[in-house]
């Protein structure tokens, strides 16, 4: 299942406050009635963010859903936010979409762009194996052709009980390690 409310990252996921102080928000691309965000919502989530905290960093988990890249780049140029964007590969329709919607979006908006996420939990849930996630990753960062950091984001158990040992041995420049969503630790 997508999110589509916004959780705070410090609670979520752990990787999420370094030493340095680092906080995020996950950003979903919907309103509480299911209808689609448009940028002047993520207008209004980046000053709310702004108003209560210091982050200045957001992540989507679907680049694609509701248009959201297209929605959330431009608003967050404008907050001086950057944004973690989402690749949701547990489809080929969901894959193709995100990756092309990144393609077409993110090449103007650069600076805002933190990382690219193939996948989140997708270990955990055992939708893919170890080798197929790293597969997918550099598929990813061949066809946006080096241009920004290409990671993905699972529960630590899965770091730690090896199954993403082929993940970490691609050399991937990011990874977002948080908590199971259930009580399986």
């Amino acid at each position: 299942m997508r999110p589509s409310t916004l959780l705070p990252l410090a609670l979520a996921a752990p990787w999420a406050a370094s030493a340095a102080g680092m906080l995020g928000f996950s950003l979903g691309d919907k309103h509480n009635d299911g209808s689609c965000k448009v940028q002047a919502d993520y207008v209004a989530d980046f000053a709310a963010i702004a108003a209560a905290t210091s982050a200045k960093i957001v992540r989507q988990y679907a680049a694609s859903d509701c248009n959201s890249t297209a929605a959330i780049l431009p608003a967050a140029k404008a907050a001086g936010f950057t944004v973690i964007l989402g690749i949701w590969p547990d489809t080929t329709t969901s894959y193709q979409a995100d990756l092309a919607a990144i393609q077409q979006y993110a090449p103007a908006y650069k600076e805002q762009v933190y990382a690219v996420t193939v996948g989140s939990e997708t270990l955990y849930r055992k939708n893919f194996t170890g080798p197929q996630l790293a597969t997918m990753m550099q598929q990813t960062k061949t066809a946006l052709n080096g241009m920004f950091r290409i990671g993905t984001a699972d529960s630590w158990n899965k770091y730690a009980d090896g199954t993403a040992d082929a993940v970490i041995q691609s050399k991937p420049d990011i990874l977002y390690v948080g908590r199971p969503t259930c009580g399986e630790c």
